[in-house]
C-alpha cells in the first residue's frame, strides 16, 4: 500500500482525482527533462520557485524530481487517472537511460 498519494492528484470520496494546481507542476516536470534539464536543474527551479513536494517540503531534491520522472502512476492505471502521455513517459525513460548509461550509473547486479 502506498504511503502517500503522487504529487498532482487527491483523493476525494475514495477515489484518486487530478489535482489541477500541482498536476501541472508534474508535467512541467516531464517537459522539462524531455527538453534538456536535469533533474538537479528542475529541483533547483523547483525550490527557487518556492513549489512544495508531495510531502509539503521547501526543498526538492534531484532524487525527488527522478521518482517523479520514473512512477508510472502518471500513465493511469486502475486507481490514479492519466496524467502523462505515454510517449512523453518513454522519451523521458529513454532519456533518463541514456544519461544513466554515459555517466556509469547502470542498473546492473552486482557480480560476487
Amino acid at each position: 500500500m502506498q504511503r502517500h498519494i503522487p504529487l498532482g492528484y487527491c483523493v476525494a470520496q475514495g477515489k484518486a482525482q487530478i489535482d489541477p494546481e500541482n498536476s501541472q507542476v508534474v508535467q512541467a516536470i516531464y517537459q522539462a527533462y524531455d527538453n534538456g534539464a536535469s533533474c538537479n536543474a528542475i529541483a533547483k527551479d523547483l525550490t527557487a520557485k518556492g513549489i512544495r513536494t508531495a510531502n509539503q517540503k521547501a526543498v526538492w531534491h534531484c532524487c525527488m524530481v527522478g521518482k517523479i520522472l520514473e512512477n508510472k502512476k502518471y500513465l493511469g492505471d486502475g486507481f490514479y487517472p492519466k496524467m502523462i502521455e505515454e510517449a512523453l513517459f518513454q522519451r523521458v525513460q529513454n532519456r533518463r537511460k541514456e544519461r544513466a548509461e554515459k555517466l556509469g550509473k547502470s542498473k546492473h547486479p552486482k557480480r560476487a
